[in-house]
C-alpha cells in the first residue's frame, strides 16, 4: 500500500477531512452493513489466523482479514495450506488476496437465514466459481462464471442467472447482487444485467468457496462488501462508484 493509499483509507474511515469538513464516503455510510473486507488495507490483513503477524511482502499467505464493519467479524483460514496469497500492486497499484482454485478460502461468523441482502465483490477470476457460500449447506451459493461471463445465485431451489456481463470475468470488476423479497438484480461495475427469482432464505459464512470447498475461486479478490438488506439504488450507486474509483474498474 502507498501512502497516499493510508491517507485515503484513515479518509474513508472518517480520519481525516477534506474541502469543508465532510468526510469522505465509505462502505461505513452504508445501512445493515454486516461485513467489509478490503485487501488493499494492510492494517487488515494477517499470514496467521490468530491475527497476530501481519502480511509483510508478496505471497505472503492470507490467515486473517479483519472486518472493517462495525461487527468485527473476521475472516480467518486455520489451515495453512487453504490459506490464499497476498499479491501486492495487481489492479490499480493495489493489493488482492489470490486463491488457487484447488482449496482456499476464507471463513467469518456464520450470516444465518436472510432473504434480502446486497452482495459487492472486486474480483477477477476463472471458470465457474465461487465467490460466497455457506459451509455446513451447499445450497447457499454465490457464483461467477457459471454458463459463460456471467454471475448467478442459488439457494437450493432456484438458480437465477444474469445476462452476460460486458467485462469478461477474467479481468477486474466490481460484481454486485442485490435480493429484495424474491427478486435478485444483478449488477457489473454499475450496470444492470438482469434479475431472476430466488425463493428460500439464504446463509453465508465463506469467501471463495461453498461446503467444504466446492468450485474454490481461482482468481483475486480486492474488497468484498455485504450488507443484510437490499440497497436503494442511491446507495448501490455510491457504492459502486467507490469502487469503480479505488480499484479502477470500467
Amino acid at each position: 500500500m502507498r501512502r497516499i493509499d493510508v491517507i485515503e483509507s484513515l479518509e474513508g474511515c472518517g480520519a481525516f477531512r477534506r474541502g469543508e469538513g465532510a468526510a469522505a464516503w465509505s462502505p461505513l455510510d452504508l445501512p445493515n452493513l454486516a461485513r467489509w473486507y478490503d485487501v488493499d488495507d494492510d492494517a487488515t490483513r494477517f499470514q496467521n489466523s490468530a491475527l497476530t503477524t501481519p502480511v509483510a511482502a508478496d505471497a505472503d499467505p492470507l490467515g486473517g482479514l479483519l472486518d472493517k464493519a462495525a461487527g468485527a467479524n473476521h475472516a480467518t483460514q486455520t489451515v495453512s495450506g487453504r490459506r490464499p496469497i497476498v499479491k501486492f500492486a495487481i489492479q490499480n497499484g493495489r493489493d488482492v488476496a489470490r486463491f488457487d482454485g484447488t482449496d482456499d478460502w476464507l471463513e467469518f461468523p456464520l450470516i444465518a437465514s436472510i432473504t434480502d441482502f446486497s452482495l459487492f465483490v472486486v474480483q477477477q477470476s476463472s471458470g465457474d466459481k465461487a465467490l460466497l457460500g455457506e459451509g455446513a449447506d451447499i445450497t447457499s451459493q454465490w457464483r461467477v462464471g457459471e454458463g459463460g461471463n456471467t454471475i448467478a445465485a442459488f439457494d437450493g431451489s432456484t438458480n437465477p442467472i444474469s445476462s452476460t456481463l460486458g467485462t469478461p470475468r477474467t479481468s477486474f470488476s466490481a460484481v454486485g447482487y442485490i435480493r429484495s423479497g424474491s427478486t435478485v438484480a444483478f449488477y457489473q461495475d454499475g450496470t444492470a444485467y438482469g434479475t431472476g427469482t430466488l425463493a428460500v432464505a439464504m446463509s453465508a459464512d465463506r469467501i471463495a468457496a461453498f461446503g467444504g470447498g466446492v468450485i474454490p475461486l481461482a482468481g483475486d479478490i480486492g474488497e468484498l462488501v455485504f450488507c443484510t438488506s437490499a440497497l436503494s439504488g442511491t446507495n448501490r450507486q455510491q457504492l459502486e462508484s467507490y469502487l469503480r474509483s479505488r480499484w479502477a474498474t470500467a
